[in-house]
């Protein structure tokens, strides 16, 4: 059925007899939506991004100037990313959109990343070999965690914090900055600054003074002293 017609006397010609259409009047629910569309389009292509640069350069050795080459090529897929950004080959990141990476930061081959819940990677950040970083736990849905709701919440890691290869950093957590993380250890609470933690779950077994003070190093043993020339003595019967 068509709109009805109306004579508006304010218009001349046939433009007068034109029908009566409601236009749509854009609200914020509306912006909101189309904000959220947009946003996802963009997620999906920094991710398509990320994972064809990384599957076309996996197999260059992980040189200093790759490692540059590649975190500048995947730079713009992330929420910001600070310069000398250096990723190694067999990394997956999963949402980078919702990622901030500092300067010189270093990803080790292998690590797994999500960051569905929101990751921030301070200044000279370096993450071990196969470190996994989840920001998001599954729940249980009629006794289920197949289509359970996923429950996030952000981490961050500290300026000069090192997780050693195979560590687990898991959702909601912060690790002071200059920590270590020893290898293997399963991170499930936030943990102080200048710290070293391990095991599972983590926890501190010393204070990292070593960042805070110099270390004295030990002395070097000359190798050039001179020893003492003994002459040989000859055998009885040589001139």
């Amino acid at each position: 059925m068509s709109p009805p017609i109306y004579f508006n006397p304010a218009m001349h010609g046939a433009s007068a007899f034109a029908p009566s259409v409601a236009l749509p009047i854009p609200n914020a629910v509306d912006d909101a939506r189309t904000s959220a569309r947009i946003e996802s389009v963009v997620r999906v292509l920094a991710y398509v991004w990320f994972v064809t640069v990384m599957s076309l350069t996996g197999f260059l050795p992980d040189l200093k100037p790759v490692l540059r080459f590649r975190g500048w090529l995947v730079r713009g897929c992330f929420r910001n990313c600070g310069r000398n950004f250096q990723i190694a080959s067999g990394v997956r990141i999963n949402y980078t959109r919702r990622m901030t990476v500092g300067d010189n930061v270093y990803v080790a081959p292998g690590c797994w990343i999500n960051a569905y819940g929101g990751l921030r990677l301070d200044d000279e950040v370096m993450l071990g070999p196969y470190t996994v970083v989840a920001t998001s736990n599954h729940t249980k849905h009629d006794g289920s965690y197949r289509f359970g709701a996923p429950a996030s919440a952000p981490v961050v890691i500290g300026r000069g914090a090192w997780t050693g290869s195979h560590t687990t950093i898991t959702s909601g957590t912060r690790i002071g900055h200059g920590t270590a993380v020893a290898a293997g250890a399963v991170v499930t609470k936030s943990v102080p600054h200048d710290a070293v933690v391990a095991g599972v779950p983590a926890r501190v077994i010393q204070g990292n003074e070593a960042g805070r003070q110099p270390v004295a190093r030990p002395a070097v043993v000359a190798h050039t002293a001179e020893v003492p020339f003994t002459a040989p003595r000859l055998c009885k019967g040589v001139a």
